[in-house]
C-alpha cells in the first residue's frame, strides 16, 4: 500500500467519524484496534487530560455518545506527514453543542472549611438548540 493510499484511509476514517458513522470508520481498523488519547504536557489542563486506551467497541460507544450531544462535529486537518509507514495528522476538532444548558442541583459536603464531596443531580429536561 502506498503512503498516499494510507493518507486517503486516514482522511476517510476521520470523515466518517465526523458524520457519526463509527461502523463505517471501523471498516478501516483492525479487529484489535486501540485508540490512545494523550495530551502533551504543555497542553494538559485540569479540565482536559489524557484518557484511557479505548478498544474498538469502547471507541464506538464514545463516538456514539459524542454525536448524541453535539449538533455537529468537524475535524479540520492542518497538516499530514507520512513517514516509515505511518501517517501523522495535525488537526483540530470543532464541535457545535445540541444542549444550550444543563440544569443541575448540587449538594456540597465539607470537612472543616474544605469541600470533601459533591453530589450532583442533573435535570434530564435539557434545552436543545
Amino acid at each position: 500500500m502506498s503512503d498516499s493510499a494510507k493518507v486517503c484511509i486516514v482522511c476517510e476514517y476521520l470523515e466518517k467519524l465526523d458524520k457519526g458513522n463509527t461502523i463505517g470508520a471501523h471498516a478501516y481498523v483492525t479487529d484489535d484496534f486501540s485508540h490512545n488519547h494523550n495530551t502533551s504536557p504543555g497542553a494538559q489542563t485540569a479540565s482536559y487530560a489524557a484518557g484511557p486506551s479505548l478498544s474498538k467497541d469502547e471507541h464506538h460507544q464514545t463516538h456514539k455518545a459524542i454525536h448524541n450531544n453535539f449538533q455537529s462535529v468537524k475535524t479540520v486537518v492542518d497538516s499530514v506527514k507520512e513517514s516509515r509507514g505511518k501517517v501523522q495528522v495535525r488537526a483540530k476538532t470543532q464541535f457545535e453543542l445540541k444542549v444550550k444548558e444543563v440544569p443541575f442541583t448540587a449538594e456540597y459536603e465539607f470537612e472543616g472549611d474544605k469541600i470533601s464531596t459533591v453530589h450532583v443531580s442533573s435535570d434530564s429536561s435539557f434545552v436543545y438548540v
